[in-house]
């Protein structure tokens, strides 16, 4: 017979159990897929470290992916912490316009835009300024998150901000989106 126990209590801790699991249990670590599982690619960064050539692609795009995985996880569990229903998206539409995070409270929509970058461009708020047109007054700012150290003004309620704001305590006295 064969079973198979899958969850996250380990049996090794609790105190009374009614059989003796003894050369029946194998422990295994679960981590969530690697992205060149998603890929179904071999895996080449493991492989270029044990071969003589070491050739390692460039990546910039992959860090892109992986930061804005990062923020979005981040304010996910925010969210989730959060009193008030919060609501995360994410908009592309037919003409290109893409917006990374869209995060809704009631019927106001703040646009989130992450860039693995140390300085923001006017051409960054490109899809946030898309939304914008969009909602109308349901929009009530947008952000795009970098990788500097200073909140900088872009225009009505558009701020380049730091990513160190999803973990750091906001000052009482800086910049807010309806500034």
């Amino acid at each position: 017979m064969r079973l198979i126990l899958t969850g996250s209590s380990n049996v090794l801790l609790v105190p009374r159990l009614s059989d003796s699991l003894a050369g029946r249990i194998e422990i295994l670590r679960l981590y969530p897929l690697a992205q060149i599982e998603l890929e179904r690619a071999p895996p080449a960064f493991l492989n270029a470290l044990f071969s003589d050539r070491q050739i390692f692609p460039p990546g910039r795009t992959l860090l892109g992916q992986l930061l804005e995985t990062f923020v979005f996880g981040e304010i996910a569990k925010q969210a989730a912490a959060h009193p008030e229903r919060i609501g995360l998206y994410h908009l592309r539409d037919k003409d290109g316009y893409e917006v990374d995070i869209v995060v809704q409270r009631g019927t106001q929509h703040v646009g989130i835009e992450v860039k693995a970058a140390s300085s923001v461009h006017e051409a960054d708020f490109r899809g946030i300024k898309r939304l914008r047109e969009l909602l109308g007054v349901r929009f009530h700012g947008g952000i795009v998150l970098y990788d500097g150290d200073h909140v900088l003004p872009f225009g009505e309620r558009l701020l380049a901000v730091p990513l160190s704001a999803l973990w750091s305590r906001i000052p009482r006295r800086t910049a807010h989106i309806a500034d």
